[in-house]
């Protein structure tokens, strides 16, 4: 009922929302970090994501592209470093991952935003007592100059979803109707994988991460089980702020009540 935070580990996250069709082919190839996966993954889609596998809000994550024969380059924070010897590559990897376990993960070219690459937070939400999961908002989320994750922590900026699109670097041929129809399909269909699982059967709010190429193709990240909604502070229309927490206080009462019955 999202009252104490269980936070499976991101991998084994991706492994339960496999099963589900639609969102299985909407996920980022990624696998956990060892020296063979990261040579082998960075050889294949020549830029990659390094992030770590217990949610972190987006602290550590490095991103590694193959520059040339011998040549790479690492983005951390707001810096950029180049290197032309795999083994010191791989040793400021090391170096820079130790202490937890981490992930690498294909790299996927999100739109932009005036330079700034943007995905889209997904909240879905139903009523105790009740299976019928709404999506209840969602905001776009784009990464501080310079930066390549979109983590509002680390001083990301929030815009209504329609307005990033229209803004973006996507397609303008790209129906925007029928691209949010599809962002909402696949974050509802992970919501009902997610809580097929015994752990997560009595749930009743998620946060989905979703990107989008600039040819309008979605890519589900990530689906956080105790989701931040702090974001729909920085949006004007405060609508789906409101719906939200609506909603969490009707489960709340609910929650209460049925704790009541029990005794």
């Amino acid at each position: 009922m999202n009252r104490t935070p269980i936070r499976f580990s991101k991998l084994s996250m991706q492994e339960i929302l496999s099963q589900n069709s639609v969102v299985k082919e909407t996920l980022p190839d990624t696998k956990r970090l060892t020296q063979k996966n990261f040579w082998a993954m960075l050889n294949q889609y020549n830029v990659i994501v390094l992030k770590k596998e217990n949610y972190g809000k987006g602290i550590g994550i490095l991103k590694v592209k193959k520059l040339g024969e011998d040549k790479y380059e690492v983005h951390r924070e707001d810096e950029r470093r180049v290197f032309t010897n795999k083994g010191n590559l791989y040793f400021f990897v090391i170096d820079n991952t130790k202490g937890t376990q981490y992930l690498v993960q294909q790299h996927v070219a999100l739109a932009k935003i005036n330079d700034s690459p943007f995905d889209i937070r997904v909240i879905v939400q139903r009523k105790f007592g009740t299976d019928n999961w709404v999506v209840t908002g969602k905001y776009a989320k784009a990464s501080a100059k310079g930066f390549f994750k979109t983590n509002l922590a680390a001083g990301g900026r929030v815009f209504p979803v329609e307005e990033a699109i229209r803004l973006s670097t996507i397609d303008e041929k790209i129906d925007i109707s029928a691209l949010l129809s599809k962002i909402d399909k696949v974050s509802l269909e992970a919501t009902k994988q997610a809580c097929a699982t015994k752990k997560f059967k009595n749930w009743l709010i998620w946060g989905m991460d979703v990107g989008i190429e600039d040819n309008g193709r979605i890519f589900f990240f990530e689906a956080n089980e105790v989701p931040g909604t702090k974001g729909f502070n920085r949006l004007k229309d405060s609508s789906m702020r409101r719906r939200i927490k609506k909603i969490k206080a009707y489960n709340r009462k609910m929650r209460r009540r049925n704790r009541k019955k029990r005794k």
